[in-house]
Parts: structure tokens; C-alpha cells; sequence
């Protein structure tokens, strides 16, 4: 039960110093004196088989099952939820299903909650993922081993994570009735994208839209290209798009790369014109390209979150997201108690990370303080609408280190103290963390805080705002360069990508190329983040399955032949990493339950000895 207590530190005669201070004890996270109960969550559960593999079944049978695994973290995409554009017709506003707009004020957001065939919230307990990616029924209805039903998490994601962004509706950077663009309805204007099809460094997107080998591409002696040769052409007027050629092809005046992308003009039947952001199209001139390339469109690309058309839309979006999963009440199992926390996305994914800083820097609107300006900064904005939106759960938001060609620790530091200074409706610190616990932050020091804006000593800056903010921080323990701000905040952490327990190399998809930053969960790694007071801990469901599911691989000659009824990874994970993984740490014969040799189930120990009080 979630209670609010004040703790009374008494500090040594020495010092003769008294500190009072509000904290929210859940689920008993912090207990007397200062130690720290360690709850873990799989991020990203598999949803549904993807026959003939049976990840999903093997995942809700051997890793739901224990005891040590206490629920999932599932993502709800906006663009899942809000799946048509505002209007004018007025609706009941500030509710589930329709949210007035703040800088649109004659318009109106709705929200269906089981649009896309899929009960994003588990609604009727009957889905369990077969009808679309994104259900918590089985989640949310199932019990699991004790008889208990898990704790389901969610993040709310506004723009995707991947490079192709999929999750910000498409009336954001388009139209919403008739010719008009939503950035004119709220009066903004325009709205930028971060777009990265010729910025490297930020995340390397180089298009999803291919360009007809035939198409030519004819300037009109103004600003204005048309293309022909390109039939059915998968853009509407008023869109904005960037064209962009691998090669030499194209003429630089016909090349869109710009902060603002180009207008589509007109579209036919074969083919549409766009207006460039400059007049130097040479009169007449015409090329038929041979080479690779590529087109996106605003919606496609990475909206610039702080500015007001996107802004206003997904502060809208999660005031309607917090109402509704407040009142979720839909069974014994299914209500918001069993909600374990929200965590909120600022930037990409639920992250708070800025989008294409190393792209964007030279925009004059694209600096920190705007991202991390006090009240008025995009992050803290983030925080205040979600407090006032009155959530009765726990809120958890990311921090990140600004640009990751160049980190700034003053960033994370920015963000660690905004989310401890918001709260949630019974008086609920918000919590933090990071999606970058790797092998390299093993070794932290609080004497090699950076404090200012220097490079983090951890990922995202994470370990010196830990130290500085857990309930027992006090100025003898903080380190040199920082302050002590003991507060009682859920402190999180998610690897930054699915473990290598092994020193193989490869190109598998699940780590980055080598062996990966996270290297292996033990024996320190997860003993390391305990060391730090986390209070939630989110492991890939790659690694839970490997950790507890003895249907991980069918080891046939040394391999895992990817046979019916086994987990596939492919193509995150080859067959042989698969095989090397499961005989050295998973469940294996040694251990009584799998296929598998010379192991002795370590996987499942390190997570054991992570959970819990430390």
C-alpha cells in the first residue's frame, strides 16, 4: 500500500545538524536504514509466437513464473491511441477520449483506446497479443507463479526510438481538414523535423521511401521541381519531404536537405512538384537518376518535440493517457493498483534524449536551454503537465547527456532535479533513470562527478545523480563538485541493449557491433547497479529468456537449429551466439531442466541476487 511518511535523520552530535524531508515509501522500495529493495521488470516482453517459434509461450511459462521477475514494461504509441486527426466538433473534453487542445483551442483530440484491433490497456481480458503488438491483456490477466498477478508498467511514447519514427501521428507535420496544416491551426507556423537523411551521427536514417529508377526530376527556372515518371507517388500536398541522392546524380539543386524539408505543391497520377527551401533551380534542367535514392516525409522523420504544434498535440496525449489509466477498472486484476509506474517519454522512445543534436546544433532554437531551461525548459514542461494531470501511480522519467557526439552532464543533472521536484497525486516523488547501464560504468566513483557540464562519469550522468538524490544521500557521501539532495525517488536503470555474457564477436543485431557495451549481467554488473541503491532494474526479455526459459535453444551438434517450440532471435541473434549463450549461462543440462551442457544456470543466479532488499 503506498503511504506517506516523513523520516526524521539524525545526523551525528558532531554535526548537530537535523534533516526533514517528505518521502513516499511504495511497496516498501526504502527501508530503515537506507537500503534499497530491488524490484525487476522486463522491458519489451515478445507478444505474441511468431510460429514456429514460441517466445511469447516460453516467456509467460518460465520467466513470468519466478518470483524474482516482478512484471513487464510495455509501450503505448501515440499514433496507436490517437488515430485520427483533431476537429472542430466539440466533444467532452479532458478525458480519455477527447482532450481540448491548449494552442488550438477550437480543437478537439480523441482517442480510442482498442483503435488498431489491439486493447492497449487488456480491456476484456481476451487479447493476448495475436490481433496486434502493443496488448496487456495477458500481462494484466494472467496469474504467474504465486498466484499473484505481475505489475504491468508503461511508457508512453510520443516519437520512435529507431530511426524511422512510426509513432507520431501523421496531422502533427500535416494537414488536419481541408488545406489546413495543423502547425497554422495552433499558430505556430511551421513545425521542424529532425530529419536524418544526410546527418550523420544521428542515427544514421537514410529513408524508407524509394525513388523510382525512371523518375525525373525537371526544375522550372524558380524554386519548383517537378517529378514525373513516379507513379502514385505516396505524399499529399502540403507535405513536407526531403529527397536525398547516395551519389551524383541529381543535381545539389534538386537535393532537399535542408532544416525545413520542401512543400509538396501538387500530386498526380504520376507523379508531384515540391517547392525548394531556396531559388536556384537551373531553367529547364532535367536528370533521370540511376543512382539509390531516398524520400522521407515529416512524419517519417523526428519531430522537434518543444515546438508548439507537436508539443501541444502530445501534452493532450498524456493528459488523456494519465485520466485513463487512473481510472482503469476493468476486473479484479485489471485496475491501477496493479500499475506498477508510467514512464513518460521527453524525447524519442521513453527517453529523454536530445533528438539529432549533433545534426541540429546550428539552429539557432536548438540549444539546451530550451531543452533544459528551468520551468521553461522542454523537460521540465513535460514533468509539470503530467504532475497536473493528477497521476495516482508512480511517474518515472530518463535522463540523458544532451548530444551523444558530444555528452554534457549538465543536461542529466538539469533533468535529475526536475523530475524530484514533481510529484504525483498522493505525494509521490517522480523517479528517474537511465536506459544506458553498461559494463563500463562498473567502477564508478562519486569523486569523479563531473558536476558541471563536464563528460558523465556513467552513462547519462546516471551514478553521480543516484548518489546525489537517494534517501540516504548526506554531504559526507556525495563526492567532490555536488551537493546531497536526499530524496526518496524510485531510481531506475535498463541496460543499454541486450547483454554478451560471452567474448564473442559479431554483427548481431541485439548489441552493437564486438561484443557490445553491456557485456555480461555477472558477476558484477548487476551487483554493481545494486551498489548504487537502484530501485528498478529492466533487463531485455532476450536476457530473462535466456536467464530462466529451458526452451532457449534446441542444441542439436552444437548449434540451436531453430526448431518448432524454441525461442528465435533471429535476426538479433544468430543461431551459434544463441548456442554459446545458453550452454555458458542458461538453463542447461547441468541444471536439470534444457538440452544444454557445461553451464551452471548463472544467468538465473546474478538476477536472483539482484532482487530484493540491498
Amino acid at each position: 500500500m503506498n503511504r506517506v511518511v516523513t523520516l526524521l535523520i539524525l545526523c551525528s552530535a558532531a554535526s548537530a545538524q537535523t534533516i526533514i524531508y517528505r518521502a513516499v515509501v511504495y511497496d516498501a522500495v526504502v527501508s530503515w536504514p537506507f537500503t534499497t529493495y530491488t524490484k525487476i521488470y522486463v522491458v519489451f516482453p515478445p507478444e505474441a509466437d511468431v510460429s514456429p517459434a514460441k517466445n511469447n509461450t516460453n516467456f509467460r511459462n518460465n520467466v513470468m513464473t519466478q518470483d524474482v521477475i516482478d512484471g513487464v514494461t510495455v509501450p503505448v504509441p501515440w499514433n496507436q491511441v490517437e488515430t485520427t486527426a483533431p476537429t472542430t466538433s466539440p466533444c467532452s473534453p479532458n478525458t480519455d477520449i477527447c482532450q481540448e487542445d491548449t494552442a488550438a483551442p477550437t480543437y478537439y483530440h480523441t482517442y480510442d483506446w482498442t483503435a488498431t484491433g489491439t486493447s492497449i490497456d487488456g480491456t476484456g481480458c481476451t487479447d493476448y497479443g495475436s490481433s496486434g503488438p502493443y496488448s496487456s491483456s495477458q500481462w494484466f490477466c494472467f496469474t504467474y507463479g504465486n498466484g499473484k498477478p505481475k505489475k504491468v508498467n508503461f511508457e508512453l511514447f510520443g516519437i520512435t526510438q529507431a530511426s524511422v519514427n512510426g509513432y507520431t501521428p501523421s496531422y502533427v507535420t500535416g494537414i488536419v481538414s481541408g488545406s489546413t496544416t495543423w502547425a497554422s491551426a495552433t499558430g505556430s507556423g511551421t513545425q521542424d523535423a529532425a530529419n536524418t537523411i544526410n546527418g550523420s551521427g544521428c542515427g544514421g536514417y537514410t529513408g524508407n521511401i524509394s525513388v523510382p529508377l525512371n523518375a525525373i526530376f525537371t526544375g522550372s527556372g524558380t524554386s519548383s521541381v517537378a517529378v514525373t515518371m513516379w507513379t502514385s507517388p505516396p505524399f499529399a500536398v502540403n507535405d513536407t519531404i526531403w529527397i536525398a541522392d547516395s551519389g551524383s546524380t541529381l543535381a545539389n539543386d534538386f537535393q532537399v536537405n535542408s532544416q525545413y524539408g520542401a512543400l509538396v505543391t501538387s500530386v498526380g497520377a504520376s507523379g508531384f512538384t515540391y517547392m525548394l527551401p531556396y531559388s536556384d533551380v537551373a531553367s529547364g534542367t532535367s536528370t533521370i537518376h540511376s543512382n539509390t535514392v531516398t524520400a522521407i516525409t515529416a512524419v517519417q522523420s523526428w519531430p522537434v518535440p518543444y515546438e508548439t504544434p507537436y508539443a501541444s498535440a502530445y501534452e493532450a496525449f498524456l493528459r488523456a493517457a494519465i485520466y485513463h489509466f487512473n481510472n482503469l477498472n476493468i476486473s479484479s486484476q485489471q485496475t491501477a493498483a496493479n500499475i506498477g509506474y508510467i514512464r513518460v517519454g521527453v524525447g524519442a522512445g521513453g527517453e529523454a534524449g536530445v533528438i539529432c543534436a549533433s545534426v541540429l546544433h546550428t539552429w539557432t532554437s536548438y540549444i539546451e536551454s530550451t531543452w533544459v531551461n528551468g520551468t521553461n525548459g522542454w523537460y521540465d514542461t513535460v514533468n509539470s503537465v503530467v504532475q497536473a494531470a493528477n497521476p495516482r501511480m508512480q511517474i518515472l522519467f530518463s535522463i540523458n547527456a544532451g548530444d551523444p557526439a558530444a555528452f554534457n552532464a549538465s543536461y542529466a543533472t538539469q533533468e535529475a532535479a526536475s523530475a524530484a521536484a514533481h510529484y504525483n497525486a498522493i505525494g509521490g516523488y517522480n523517479g528517474f533513470g537511465s536506459q544506458g547501464l553498461q559494463s563500463a560504468d562498473i567502477g564508478f566513483s562519486v569523486n569523479a562527478c563531473p558536476g558541471g557540464s563536464g563528460v558523465p562519469s556513467t552513462a547519462n550522468n546516471w551514478g553521480c545523480m543516484f548518489t546525489k538524490y537517494w534517501s540516504g544521500a548526506t554531504m559526507a557521501n556525495v563526492g567532490t563538485g555536488m551537493t546531497a539532495s536526499p530524496t526518496t525517488v524510485p531510481l531506475e536503470l535498463q541496460t543499454a541493449e541486450c547483454s554478451n555474457p560471452t567474448t564473442i564477436m559479431g554483427t548481431n543485431n541485439c548489441y552493437t557491433s564486438g561484443v557490445g557495451v553491456v557485456g555480461s549481467l555477472g558477476p558484477n554488473l548487476l551487483s554493481f547497479a545494486n551498489s548504487t541503491h537502484v530501485a528498478i532494474i529492466e533487463l531485455y526479455n532476450q536476457d530473462a529468456l535466456l536467464a530462466f526459459d529451458p526452451n532457449y535453444c534446441d542444441n542439436v551438434s552444437g548449434n540451436c537449429s531453430h526448431s518448432s517450440g524454441y525461442d528465435w532471435f533471429v535476426p538479433a541473434l544468430s543461431a551459434v551466439t544463441q548456442y554459446n549463450f545458453y550452454t555458458g549461462v542458461g538453463q542447461g543440462m547441468s541444471c536439470g531442466a534444457g538440452t544444454g551442457t557445461g553451464d551452471a544456470c548463472t544467468y538465473a543466479g546474478y538476477i536472483a541476487s539482484a532482487h530484493g532488499y540491498h
